[in-house]
């Protein structure tokens, strides 16, 4: 991931109290209104480089827009649809200790009833999305200074960050923003630093909030600012998580409009929990409905557009459409997805990478985002594995591990004249079996926590494509067995495939090809004969396979038209041109001596390659939890077998 995508997924947020226009230049309309987008107060933060919360301020010497004078203003920094944009922030400044910016809402009615509850105060807060690009952390019990200004840590002082977008929110994050009913009213603390706690200025007031006449504001004796601070924080991220948790709740059983109202209630997400069951349970008996099921959830989403994006991140082909979501993840590291599937779970994403990976584990989500992108590999590698014996074998599939049988039937005795009143002669079917069964071929992986870690997708994407070009080589393996078609087995009559005696496919002595020597194979297998040996099968040669040693000689004399001999200098070739397939492997190959040529009759009656069924004719990728290494263990699985047909539709010639 490049440095700018990287911060643009580590994009930070904070909030702070909207400020009504009292320096802005609306026009007539009013059509803008000004907003206080943020400040130097310390907010607390998550640290992307420290994977902790943090308190953090935002020097506005270091303010930067991301383009030109505006950003999007945004619904909640809910950033991948133009839909949830209400308008334009512009006429950005800084203005000692802030940064302020006016906003213009745009016309249709749902940005118009937004604008309208900032007019009326019932929306007071905004949020700004932004990212850091130079910091400094203070530790600890440790001061520093930063541009001439003296803080005391822990605290993350971020010198240059630039603005991405506006949003207005129901919650800003800024924790001092606080305020008593009927006046102004900031906490002072100079602790973090010299400007930090500087009162606000008579000519540039803050809108008034209206809060309980309970609520207290001041630190409680004995209690210092800090602690106050992080407490507020606290109940910031705890109220952000229930109120995320209540709308997805919501949105699921097909509820939204009652979001906002349970948010704005004191109850909790359990009692949220089963006000909603009891709605929905109420609603489906009402309707006479026995049993709802919901839409796809929010698991289910994310593992579908986790695994596309990892599927463009490795470079593969997305089938169909992309999922929702896919393209805003493609720059999540293989961490960043751990923590996402251990949110969705609900299970806590704090503490340490390797925690949090272990947790993710736990699931079963990570894994079959992975699961999902390694299958996908796997079988590109597969399919995309050079394999010449696709071009003359049939495949089929079968449901077991048992012994299959092949029965063969002959084309029965040729039909008898029969005189006016004469007597039907009763024929007779020869047959024949060859039998087969599927062996299994395999390896393990295992993709290791360091590995998660460190992000190391592509070592898994490499392994995955050797496995799937091993599977497509053990085939071929298979097919050309021992450097010779099928590895030359024995066949149901007990003799071999190529035998000169039994089954007349075998040249008796070898040649190179010529069209002596092809003419002589293509003779001998149109005259092969049916089971009962009373008919000859006129078998239509259609293949020339051989090894890649004889491909020069040979395409020289397939592109011949003439035979070309010094005797017989206009004699036609007849097997010029496209009369055989041409197919040159280099299985076939021998370290050394004869290279042996071979003649083919019609797909379908030479040589059959059989899967198991379910395995889409490719191998199977499994997967499980290890727990000796905290990873995942891939295994691949190729279950196949290969066998001749018929021997009538091969023949061989050793060669010389």
């Amino acid at each position: 991931m490049n440095e700018e995508n990287r911060k643009l997924v580590e994009l930070a947020q904070r909030g702070i109290t909207f400020r009504e226009a009292q320096k802005a230049k609306p026009e007539k309309d009013n059509k803008y209104i000004r907003f206080i987008a943020t400040s130097e107060t310390p907010t607390t933060v998550f640290d992307w480089e420290r994977w902790e919360y943090v308190d953090e301020v935002l020097l506005m010497d270091g303010f930067k827009l991301r383009s030109g004078d505006q950003v999007p203003f945004c619904d909640s920094h809910n950033r991948s649809r133009c839909a949830d944009v209400f308008g334009r922030a512009f006429n950005w400044s800084v203005k000692g200790d802030r940064v302020e910016a006016d906003v213009e809402f745009a016309d249709d009615e749902n940005s118009q009833n937004i604008k309208a509850k900032y007019e009326k105060g019932i929306l007071t807060d905004c949020s700004i999305g932004y990212i850091v690009e130079k910091s400094v952390y203070i530790a600890e019990n440790e001061s520093g200074v930063v541009n001439g200004r003296t803080f005391n840590g822990p605290l993350k002082v971020s010198t240059e960050w630039r603005v991405l977008e506006l949003s207005g929110t129901p919650v800003g994050a800024d924790v001092e923003a606080v305020a008593k009913k009927g006046r102004s009213f900031v906490f002072s603390d100079n602790s973090k630093g010299d400007k930090m706690g500087d009162k606000v200025k008579k000519d540039e007031p803050v809108a008034e909030v209206q809060v309980k006449e309970d609520v207290k504001v001041e630190a409680p004796k004995g209690i210092s600012m800090e602690e106050v601070r992080k407490q507020l924080a606290d109940q910031l991220i705890k109220e952000r998580e229930r109120s995320a948790e209540i709308t997805a709740m919501t949105s699921k059983f097909g509820m939204s409009e009652r979001a906002a109202e349970l948010i704005a209630s004191d109850k909790s997400v359990d009692e949220v929990r089963k006000e909603i069951m009891d709605s929905y349970v109420r609603d489906n008996k009402e309707e006479n409905v026995a049993t709802v099921v919901p839409g796809q959830d929010a698991r289910d989403k994310f593992v579908r557009a986790a695994s596309d994006a990892l599927l463009i991140r490795a470079g593969l082909p997305v089938e169909e459409k992309e999922a929702d979501g896919a393209r805003d993840l493609v720059d999540f590291s293989l961490f960043d997805l751990s923590k996402e599937c251990v949110r969705l779970a609900g299970g806590s994403t704090r503490g340490t990478k390797l925690e949090i990976i272990q947790r993710a584990l736990s699931t079963s989500d990570l894994p079959n985002v992975l699961a999902n992108t390694a299958n996908k590999k796997m079988n590109i590698a597969f399919d995309s594995t050079p394999a010449t014996w696709k071009e003359w074998c049939s495949t089929s599939e079968v449901a077991d591990f048992k012994t299959h049988t092949l029965v063969k039937l002959s084309e029965g005795s040729a039909l008898d004249l029969v005189s006016e009143n004469g007597e039907y002669k009763h024929g007779s079917i020869s047959d024949e079996a060859e039998t087969y069964k599927l062996l299994t071929y395999g390896k393990e992986y295992t993709f290791g926590r360091h590995m998660l870690i460190n992000d190391d997708l592509n070592a898994l994407m490499d392994w995955l494509n050797v496995m799937g070009e091993n599977g497509a080589n053990k085939v071929s393996d298979l097919v050309y067995a021992s450097g010779d078609l099928l590895g030359n087995p024995t066949m149901g009559d007990s003799n071999s495939l190529f035998d000169t005696s039994n089954h007349g496919n075998l040249a008796s002595s070898g040649a190179a090809p010529s069209i002596t020597t092809i003419g002589a194979a293509v003779t001998a297998m149109k005259k092969q004969t049916d089971l009962a040996g009373e008919r000859k099968l006129a078998i239509q040669p259609v293949y020339f396979i051989a090894p890649v040693g004889l491909e020069t000689t040979s395409e020289q004399l397939f592109r011949s038209q003439m035979e070309g001999t010094q005797a017989k200098p206009t004699t036609i070739n007849p097997y010029a041109g496209s009369f055989l397939k041409r197919i040159y492997e280099v299985r076939l190959d021998p370290t050394s001596g004869a290279l042996p040529w071979y003649i083919l009759g019609t797909k379908g009656k030479t040589a059959e390659v059989v899967f198991l069924r379910g395995s889409n004719q490719r191998p199977i990728l499994e997967w499980s939890r290890e727990f000796n290494t905290s990873g995942i263990k891939y295994r691949v699985t190729l279950d196949c077998a290969v066998y001749a047909k018929d021997y009538r539709a091969f023949y061989k010639n050793p060669g010389a």
